[in-house]
């Protein structure tokens, strides 16, 4: 599935469109040339129960899903 994130299109990404948070990959939201991101304390646990710090939060991302 290819998604446009501000008008930059990245192949192969993975949505759930039945939720109002994605998760960016730092190297995704560099290749946008978001500079900065609102600090947050949020950790992910993820499925084999490691612990991610996440970097930041970004708000009203514009997000185009070709299906």
């Amino acid at each position: 599935m290819k998604v446009q994130i501000n008008g930059e299109t990245f192949s192969n990404a993975l949505v759930d469109l039945g939720v109002e948070i994605n998760i960016l990959t730092t190297t995704t939201y560099q290749k946008l040339g978001i500079t900065s991101v609102e600090p947050t304390s949020t950790l992910l646990e993820l499925a084999d129960r490691s612990v991610v710090r996440l970097e930041g939060t970004l708000h009203d991302v514009m997000v185009s899903v070709e299906s």
